[in-house]
């Protein structure tokens, strides 16, 4: 099987936490891990175990020699199966021999892709005396694996291990995955749940502390109908415009259905937590435990996730308007009529019905302006022609395609009413040729089953020269006859 590869920011969330835990893949028969925490290495030292290698001999080395086998038997049934992971060995860690307790279960970052994540606890020096505690549980643990006697551990186990290590997972699931809110471990055919919650209530040390201050969420710490309850809350705790939405996905037919094709469901939406609005994303997966299947459900805040992006796609979307138009002018500059015509362009070849005209425009006396007056007087001058432009051609996008050059491709209502505007255009014109102001030649033309939008504008283009000479010629007319009288 082809190895998963993690996008970087999650490899670096996973490879960054200070939390022991690594992430498997089965890739050709071998437990090969994907990646590895800070925490793992810190744990383990470089001369731990090289899980990175995949071979089932250097994922045992520094495992004592009594365990290895039956540690080797569990990844791969972990790996290759599926099944859930809960083992306690015996690891040199920091120099000497540590109890450590694995526990892991498959994850489906993808469909078709089956990974293993493993969390590792240091339960603390080992010492080969039956009064040590730490040997004890690794004892029974392993009596138990192993299928011994009547009594030979299973209560033990189920005792130690709840008291000792259940707590603690799951503060490393919170730790390493994110912030979440709340966490349910649910019978998904029976409905009946247990909740951990988010609290900073010093009178419950045993509490699932995730975000505390976050908000309260109400549902009861444990019930009998996860889906039923939940929807309850929902009712009253997620945004009226998600919950229809919400509600229909989170249906134990639908919920389930899902989970059989897919191996795990996302849900995005935005709760109402002490008055604010939080955004929040709802994880399901399905984990074989030795007592069934059982649906882990999380609540994940991702306020501060959704509000960096909202604020990265308003810069970028500010950044791609500063692209596409004119610093001086505030018109679409070249780039954008190039992606405009392109668009035309492809509507063209699709034969599709278009109404649309260019009207090609040039400013006169710029460069008299600038010769004589200087650029800042000239660049005022571009900007008055641009406010001209701007007002007359309401409903079209205006572009400055060159130093004095302009064009507007016009449609909808200034299409419809494009012989007025360009009589609105003319008289201005006329009006600024005795007081001052910008005088702006235009040429137009109608789209008319062309090949391209360069066709158009050529037509627009060499009627714009012919009413740039017209204009000149009605301004040299209008100073003879000044200097006459």
């Amino acid at each position: 099987m082809k190895r998963y590869e993690y996008a970087p920011r999650e490899r670096a969330m996973i490879e960054q936490s200070r939390i022991p835990c690594a992430v498997f893949q089965d890739v050709d028969g071998k437990a090969a891990a994907l990646a590895l925490s800070a925490g793992f290495l810190e744990l383990f030292g470089p001369g731990g175990p090289d899980v990175c290698n995949g071979t089932e001999r250097d994922m045992c080395r520094g495992i004592h020699p009594e365990d290895a086998q039956r540690i080797a038997e569990a990844a791969r049934r972990l790996v290759r199966e599926g099944e859930a992971y809960n083992v306690v060995y015996r690891a040199q860690s920091r120099g000497g021999w540590h109890v450590i307790h694995a526990r892991g279960g498959p994850v489906s970052p993808e469909p078709g892709v089956r990974l293993a994540v493993v969390w590792y606890m240091d339960e603390g020096v080992w010492q080969p005396r039956d009064r040590d505690p730490d040997y004890m549980l690794l004892r029974s643990t392993r009596d138990a694996l192993r299928g011994g006697g009547a009594g030979c551990g299973r209560e033990t186990l189920e005792t130690l291990e709840e008291m000792r290590a259940e707590k603690k997972i799951l503060r490393r699931i919170m730790a390493l995955s994110g912030d979440y809110i709340v966490i349910y471990v649910v019978d998904p055919v029976t409905g009946s749940y247990v909740e951990y919650n988010a609290s900073d209530d010093p009178s419950r040390p045993e509490e699932f502390v995730l975000s505390a201050g976050v908000g309260n969420l109400k549902m009861t710490r444990s019930g009998s109908d996860f889906y039923t309850d939940a929807e309850a809350e929902g009712a009253y705790s997620i945004h009226p415009e998600d919950r229809d939405r919400v509600f229909s996905q989170m249906r134990k037919e639908n919920l389930l259905r899902r989970l059989e094709e897919t191996g795990s469901v996302s849900i995005n939406y935005r709760l109402l937590l002490n008055g604010k609005i939080n955004y929040v994303c709802l994880r399901a997966v399905t984990v074989q435990e030795p007592e069934g299947r059982q649906m882990i459900v999380g609540i994940h805040n991702i306020n501060e996730q959704i509000l960096r992006e909202q604020s990265y796609l308003e810069n970028l979307s500010a950044a791609r308007d500063m692209a596409s138009h004119d610093i001086l002018t505030g018109l679409r500059n070249k780039r954008a009529y190039t992606e405009t015509e392109a668009g035309l362009n492809g509507m063209i070849r699709q034969k599709e019905e278009l109404r649309f005209a260019a009207v090609v425009m040039d400013l006169n006396g710029l460069k008299h302006m600038n010769d004589t007056l200087g650029h800042r007087a000239g660049d005022e001058l571009l900007k008055g022609a641009a406010g001209v432009i701007s007002r007359i051609f309401t409903a079209s996008p205006a572009f400055r395609i060159g130093g004095d050059e302009f064009v507007v491709l016009c449609q909808g209502f200034d299409y419809d009413n494009l012989d007025g505007r360009i009589a609105e255009l003319d008289s201005l014109n006329r009006e600024h040729l005795a007081r001052g102001g910008p005088v702006i030649a235009r040429g137009v033309s109608r789209y008319d089953g062309d090949p391209s939008v360069a066709a158009v504008f050529e037509r627009a283009d060499a009627r714009m020269y012919e009413n740039k000479k017209a204009l000149k010629d009605e301004s040299r007319s209008a100073l003879r006859q000044e200097t006459q009288g």
